[in-house]
């Protein structure tokens, strides 16, 4: 029975701070603010947490391990597909908007969503097949970083601009302009 409690408590909070994210920004968000729309006093709120910031990296933190769980049910003898990562990533992305949107339109908060997703999906394992078994490590990690930073630019645009795509439309086409573009590489005009 407590455990149940201070799961909805938790619940409650994390609920009431995306609602009020959606029509200001943390640091205008008071303590007394989340606990009046969450239904808590505050009390109970530091029993759970020192801050807002605390609530909004555990939102992050479930967000980044819904995903990872979600690849894992996916990933069959250590091996998933990059097409089927990356839609996967798209579709949970797509189906949690409000965490979605906020993850990827703050670039406060954005930026270290995208460096941790990253790090929770294995970006690098994704690129794996695209990588030249001749490259050396400097251009992989130039790669590494155009991939990245495209794939978010990607999300962002879709997610946060309401671009009408479905996910694996997006999924797809973020895996062509990988391709195209390492394509290029090998072989400029």
């Amino acid at each position: 029975m407590q455990n149940q409690r201070i799961m909805l408590t938790r619940r409650l909070l994390k609920e009431a701070l995306l609602r009020l994210l959606e029509s200001a920004p943390l640091d205008k968000i008071s303590v007394t603010q989340l606990c009046q729309e969450a239904g808590v006093n505050r009390a109970t709120f530091y029993r759970h947490y020192t801050s807002q910031e605390d609530v909004l990296l555990e939102i992050q933190q479930d967000t980044l391990d819904n995903i990872q769980s979600l690849l894992g049910r996916f990933d069959v003898w250590g091996r998933i597909s990059p097409w089927d990562q990356t839609f996967l990533i798209c579709k949970y992305l797509w189906e949690h908007p409000r965490e979605a949107r906020l993850f990827l339109s703050n670039s406060d908060i954005g930026s270290d969503f995208a460096e941790k997703l990253f790090q929770c999906v294995k970006g690098r394992r994704l690129l794996e097949c695209y990588f030249d078994p001749s490259m050396d490590a400097a251009h992989r990690e130039l790669v590494t970083a155009f991939w990245q930073n495209g794939f978010l630019s990607v999300l962002r645009k879709w997610l946060v601009d309401g671009v009408p795509l479905k996910p694996e439309d997006v999924a797809e086409l973020i895996l062509q302009i990988a391709q195209r573009s390492l394509d290029a590489e090998k072989h400029p005009s």
